[in-house]
């Protein structure tokens, strides 16, 4: 994908997501969290990672294919890592893959407001 192309809030994309301790890159699936107006005007997105590979916690939202308004899941149960909240470029995004209901993109606005 190019940074030109318009991402919009609630898209689950693929990027190449550095690990926390920076050591390398693994592809992950994210949910672009920053409206569209800013993601129109920036070369950036606000996105939080997707997991598969975590437990159920305060902090993360159990999602399936039932939570998506379009795409498909590879691995479920998932677990948006809420309290990752991550700004990246729009140069490492590999693909689009789905977009999230409001209904749950409405329950990762409220954990992230609960974690300010």
């Amino acid at each position: 994908m190019t940074s030109k192309q318009l991402i919009n809030q609630k898209s689950i994309i693929i990027v190449n997501y550095q690990f926390t301790d920076f050591s390398s890159f693994k592809a992950r699936p994210c949910i672009v969290t920053s409206n569209d107006e800013y993601n129109k005007n920036s070369e950036d997105i606000l996105i939080c990672p997707i997991s598969s590979s975590i437990m159920s916690s305060e902090w993360t939202i159990s999602i399936n294919n039932d939570n998506l308004d379009e795409g498909v899941l590879n691995t479920i149960p998932c677990y948006i890592k809420c309290d990752h909240l991550t700004l990246i470029s729009k140069e490492i995004i590999l693909q689009k893959i789905g977009c999230l209901n409001n209904k749950t993109f409405k329950e990762l606005i409220t954990k992230i407001y609960k974690l300010l």
